[in-house]
C-alpha cells in the first residue's frame, strides 16, 4: 500500500496519477446513427477507433448515441495542470487532491459546490471500530482473549489489561480506516479494488458511500452483496431509499413475503414505503383481519393505511371496533369506497383466495387421495382429525369419524341407520382455522353391509347455519366395494365448514373422502 497517510492532522501528499483516470463521457449524436466508439488499447495508436454500428441496415430517421472512453480527457490532463484545491478529511487522515476528482467521487459534493463555490473541505463521519468487528486480528487474537479474563483479585492485571485493549482496538481501528479510505482514493482515480464479501469493510464503504451520495459505488456494493431475505430486506430497503437507487426489488419481495417477517419491523419504515407495498400487485397476507390489527399496531401516523384495507373481508368484530376508534375526520375517499362495498351486501367474511395466503391441491386422476387430508395428515405427522385440526359431526352430535381420512386400508364409515326412511344423514367436517375453496373431491365406497352411497350433496357453510349447496350428485359409481370416482365441484368461495349430506333414505355409508382446491387461513374473529 502506498505511504498516504499521516496520523496527528498532517496533510497527505496527493498521489493523483493523471494515467490512472478511467471515466467514460456519454455524449449525443448530432447524427442519426448509433456508433460505439472505444479507444483501443496501447498496442495501437492513440487515435484509433473502433466503429460499431448496431446493425448494418440504420433508418435514416433513427435517433442513435456515440460513446468515448477517456482517452480525451487524459490527453487534456497531460496538457492542463489541475490545482490541488480540496481536502477530504477523515477521522485524523488527510488527502488533497483538484476539486474535480473530489467532484466525480461525491455527487453530494457537486451540488454543494453549486451552492457554495468556496467549499474546500469535505469531512467524513468517523466510525469508531465498536461498530464493526476487529478488522486485523490475525496476530492479536492470542492478546484479545486474554483481554477477557479478568478476576477480582487481579485489580493491577485488569488494569494493564484494559490499556491493552484500548491500544488493540485503536490499532484495529486504524488498520480499517487505513485501508477503507485508501480505497477509496484509488475508486476517485477509477481504480479497480476488491472488497470482501459481509465484511466489516464492506460495511464501512457501504456508510461512507452514503455519505458522499455516491449512488454508483452503493449500487455495486449492494449488488454484489449477501442474498436478499425476510431477515435483512427492510435494513437494505432503508439503507437503499437514502440515496437515489430503485428499491422495486425489495418493496416486490417484502410484499410477497410480507406475513414472514416480525411485525415490530414495519414500524421501522415510513408510511410511503409502506404505501409501496401493500398497492403492490404481489401483494398477500394472511387475511383482512391480520392486516388491519397490524395497521393500528402501528400507531396514529399509519391510519392512512386503513386506505388498503378490504372492508368487505373483514369479520364483525373488526368492524365494530374500527367503528368505536377511527375519527370521522381521518376518513378519505378510498377508505370510503372499500366501506361503501362492505355496506352494498351482507358478505360473509370468507377468505379472497388471490389475495389471501393458503395452498393450493390440484386434483390429479393418478393420485385421487392426495388431497387436502393428506397434507394436513402430513403436517401434523398423523391423523388429522384424530389431532383436531379437523373436527368431525354427525347429524346426532356424534363426532371423530377419523378412519375416513386414513387412506392406508379399507375402512367403513356409517353414519346414521341402513333402514331409517328419513332423509337426515349427514357428516360435518369443521376445518377450524383453516377454509376450503373446494373445486374438486374423491369418495370411495364402504364393504356394502350397510348399503352404498348413490344419492348426495356437498354444502359449504361459513357460519354453520346457512349452507350454500356445491354439489348434488345421483349416481352407482359406488355400488360396489373399495371403488373410488371423483367428481368435479368448482366452488368460487371458501368455507370453514364442509358436509356431506344423503339425499335418500338409508345410511350414509363409505371408507374414505378426499378434498381437493384452496386451502387457506380462516377468518379470525
Amino acid at each position: 500500500m502506498e505511504e498516504l497517510f499521516m496520523r496527528s492532522r498532517k496533510h497527505v501528499q496527493p498521489i493523483y496519477d493523471r494515467n490512472d483516470v478511467d471515466r467514460k463521457v456519454k455524449i449525443n449524436s448530432m447524427t442519426q446513427q448509433e456508433i460505439k466508439v472505444e479507444h483501443i488499447t496501447n498496442d495501437h495508436s492513440e487515435d484509433e477507433l473502433m466503429l460499431h454500428p448496431k446493425s448494418d441496415k440504420i433508418s435514416k430517421n433513427q435517433s442513435k448515441s456515440i460513446q468515448l472512453l477517456s482517452s480525451g480527457i487524459e490527453k487534456a490532463l497531460q496538457v492542463v495542470k489541475l490545482e490541488n484545491d480540496f481536502t477530504f478529511v477523515f477521522n485524523d487522515l488527510f488527502y488533497i487532491c483538484p476539486k474535480f476528482l473530489a467532484c466525480f467521487l461525491s455527487p453530494k459534493l457537486c451540488e454543494q459546490l453549486k451552492l457554495d463555490p468556496t467549499i474546500d473541505t469535505f469531512k467524513l463521519k468517523y466510525y469508531p471500530v465498536n461498530k464493526f468487528k476487529k478488522y486485523f486480528l490475525h496476530q492479536e487474537e492470542e492478546t484479545a482473549n486474554k483481554l477477557n479474563e479478568f478476576t477480582s483479585e487481579q485489580e493491577e492485571s485488569k488494569e494493564q489489561d484494559e490499556n491493552s485493549k484500548e491500544k488493540l482496538d485503536k490499532k484495529c481501528d486504524g488498520d480499517l480506516l487505513n485501508e477503507v479510505f485508501y480505497k477509496m482514493i484509488c475508486l476517485m482515480k477509477g481504480k479497480e479494488i476488491e472488497i470482501k464479501q459481509n465484511s466489516e469493510e464492506k460495511e464501512l464503504l457501504m456508510n461512507i458511500a452514503l455519505e458522499i451520495g455516491n449512488s454508483e459505488l452503493i449500487s455495486k456494493l449492494n449488488k454484489e452483496g449477501e442474498e436478499m431475505k425476510t431477515t435483512n430486506v427492510i435494513e437494505r430497503l432503508n439503507l437503499l431509499s437514502q440515496s437515489h437507487i430503485s428499491i422495486e426489488e425489495e418493496i416486490e419481495f417484502i410484499a410477497a413475503h410480507f406475513t414472514e417477517m416480525e411485525k415490530e419491523k414495519y414500524s421501522k419504515l415510513s408510511v410511503e414505503i409502506l404505501e409501496s407495498i401493500l398497492s403492490h400487485p404481489k401483494f398477500v397476507i394472511k387475511s383482512e383481519n391480520w392486516l388491519y390489527d397490524l395497521i393500528f399496531s402501528l400507531g396514529k401516523n399509519y391510519e392512512i393505511l386503513l386506505s388498503y384495507i378490504e372492508f368487505e373481508y373483514l369479520s364483525d368484530s373488526k368492524m365494530k371496533h374500527f367503528i368505536e376508534h377511527f375519527k370521522f375526520e381521518n376518513l378519505n375517499v378510498s377508505i370510503w369506497k372499500h366501506l361503501c362495498q362492505r355496506l352494498k351486501l351482507h358478505i360473509d367474511p370468507h377468505l379472497h383466495y388471490t389475495r389471501h395466503l393458503g395452498e393450493y391441491y390440484s386434483f390429479d386422476s393418478s393420485s385421487p387421495f392426495n388431497g387436502i387430508f393428506n397434507h394436513l395428515n402430513k403436517e401434523c405427522q398423523g391423523n388429522c382429525i384424530n389431532k383436531e385440526i379437523v373436527h368431525t359431526y354427525n347429524y346426532l352430535g356424534q363426532k371423530n369419524y377419523d378412519t375416513i381420512v386414513n387412506y392406508s386400508s379399507n375402512n367403513s364409515c356409517t353414519v346414521g341407520h341402513p333402514n331409517s326412511r328419513d332423509i337426515t344423514g349427514w357428516l360435518k367436517f369443521d376445518f377450524r382455522q383453516k377454509a376450503v375453496t373446494l373445486d374438486y373431491y374423491t369418495i370411495k365406497s364402504s364393504d356394502g353391509n350397510n348399503g352404498y352411497l348413490y344419492q348426495w350433496m356437498i354444502e359449504g357453510s361459513n357460519d354453520d347455519k346457512s349452507w350454500d349447496k356445491l354439489d348434488e350428485r345421483n349416481t352407482r359409481d359406488l355400488s360396489s366395494s373399495y371403488v373410488f370416482h371423483s367428481y368435479s365441484c368448482l366452488s368460487t368461495k371458501s368455507y370453514r365448514y364442509i358436509r356431506i349430506s344423503k339425499t335418500d333414505a338409508g345410511a350414509i355409508s363409505l371408507s374414505n373422502i378426499e378434498l381437493f382446491g384452496h386451502l387457506s387461513n380462516s377468518v379470525e374473529e
